[in-house]
């Protein structure tokens, strides 16, 4: 006999973030322990190159404005975001299940 297997049904929730600053300060909201979370950027570009912000709107793009930010601070701060979010949790589960620190 063979065993069954128990199927269940499995999803996934994609957030694009479109690497707008704005979402930064949303970002700890999606960090769970169970977020895989993917940095994706735009590698032929210069990482010295000004970001410059493009909204399309029914199908066609518009350019609004040059940010004063390079791409690689861009990326620093998306990463530090997410460094920081999840070292504080890390802290709080040590913390719960060593109440004795």
């Amino acid at each position: 006999d063979i065993p069954s297997i128990q199927q269940h049904d499995q999803y996934i929730n994609v957030w694009d973030c479109g690497g707008q600053r704005v979402f930064l300060d949303v970002l700890p909201a999606f960090l769970t322990s169970r977020t895989m979370f993917f940095l994706v950027f735009d590698a032929s570009k210069g990482l010295q190159d000004k970001i410059t912000t493009i909204w399309n709107q029914k199908g066609k793009s518009t350019q609004l404005e040059t940010l004063n930010v390079s791409r690689k601070d861009l990326l620093v701060q998306w990463m530090s975001c997410i460094n920081a979010t999840l070292t504080k949790r890390a802290e709080q589960f040590y913390k719960a299940q060593h109440p004795e620190c």
